[in-house]
């Protein structure tokens, strides 16, 4: 069996979606069954995908959902309500395996992350992943099969907000919601033991929900960070072939409170660009700015990827911004650097070459996509000085 990893090497919105949509299709092309596996996270996952002119943010659904192409939940948490509204939206019906030990996130728990001050000011999404996690780790809730055998959410539920009302917030939930939660969880397919969603495909293919920067243990940015561990753990990766993929876009972004991207006079115009991220009430204004080869190469140090075994790729998306304005520019020790002040040919081959002799990884390939569509073009690494 092949495993295949996807991960942003920066804040999020790299374009992993893009990526893993692409891989779905080779699978398929090679007569493969794949499988899209989330192990971080929840519906704060916004991947924008394309496919037989359909525009989709996958948000619960795998990015391999326009092909049809199944999701399991082997970690993370899981909004049975976001999820099947998700669903409605799909030409497709793939289907979603939920592992029995994911945590399921609440109407309580999505209030909570909207209101609570202490995490408005970390930084939210408002989808309720932090005030869940934060949940399970100080009591005991139950597996979802504790609770869906004795058809007993609503105990669940008075579980969830007692809990919070004991931390003096008193959330009105009507009804009506609460029984839409109940009936959505009683119809998430649950699994016992992984391999009975993983028994019957070829490729796995692990979709990382955000980007390493917001890593909660190793990123330079507490507390602006996320609640979720970014990196499967090896002890996953244990069949036959691992490979990697390393994602970041041609410039910086960034959603939410924290890091400012920087910018220089001749910032890119992406004011015409196809760009599914918008401003939010919880993240605010969609941020941009120039690629930070000091954070990637960050990145890979404290999250130790040198150290990972198997293929490493780069993957640089919308690579048709820096081509069609002509430009390319990026932070390299502390200072923003041009390829027209290094004599540099602005060409997808010249970016990639210079990004693989100025990361601090060995990369088996190099990949390009230009936006928004999910090819990947490969880059000649026979040019590049490594």
């Amino acid at each position: 069996m092949e495993i295949k990893v996807v991960l942003g090497l920066n804040f999020g919105d790299e374009g992993k979606g893009m990526v893993v949509q692409n891989l779905c299709k080779q699978a398929l092309l090679e007569g493969k069954k794949p499988l899209v596996v989330r192990f971080s996270g929840g519906p704060q996952a916004a991947h924008t995908i394309i496919h037989d002119d359909q525009v989709h943010i996958c948000s619960s659904f795998g990015s391999g959902a326009l092909l049809g192409i199944p999701t399991l939940y082997r970690s993370g948490c899981v909004d049975p309500i976001s999820l099947f509204k998700e669903k409605r939206l799909l030409k497709t019906d793939p289907k979603i395996y939920i592992y029995n030990q994911v945590k399921i996130i609440t109407p309580y728990d999505v209030l909570f992350s909207q209101n609570d001050p202490t995490t408005l000011s970390d930084g939210t999404c408002g989808k309720g992943v932090y005030a869940t996690i934060k949940r399970y780790k100080e009591q005991y809730f139950g597996f979802i099969s504790d609770f869906r055998k004795r058809k007993d959410w609503m105990v669940y539920l008075k579980c969830v907000e007692d809990y919070y009302a004991n931390k003096g917030y008193n959330f009105d939930v009507s009804d009506q919601i609460k029984q839409r939660f109940c009936d959505c969880v009683m119809q998430l397919d649950t699994v016992w033991a992984l391999w009975e969603a993983e028994i019957n495909h070829d490729v796995l293919i692990y979709e990382g929900t955000q980007g390493l920067l917001l890593d909660p243990i190793t990123s330079p940015f507490k507390p602006h960070v996320t609640s979720t561990e970014l990196l499967p753990s090896t002890n996953w990766l244990h069949y036959d072939t691992v490979e990697y993929y390393f994602v970041t876009r041609s410039y910086l972004t960034r959603h939410g409170n924290g890091y400012e991207p920087k910018k220089c006079d001749d910032f890119y115009d992406l004011t015409k660009k196809f760009e599914t991220n918008k401003f939010n009430q919880f993240q605010g204004e969609f941020k941009t700015g120039v690629l930070s080869l000091d954070l990637i190469n960050r990145t890979i140090d404290r999250n130790l990827l040198d150290e990972r075994t198997g293929k490493l790729n780069l993957v640089i998306t919308h690579m048709d911004i820096p081509i069609e304005q002509n430009k390319f520019m990026f932070e390299q020790f502390g200072q923003i650097k041009t390829f027209e002040e290094l004599n540099l040919e602005v060409s997808p081959e010249e970016i990639c070459c210079y990004l693989a002799n100025n990361i601090n990884l060995d990369f088996d390939n190099i990949y390009y996509t230009n936006s928004p569509n999910s090819s990947l073009h490969v880059s000649h690494m026979s040019r590049c000085s490594r």
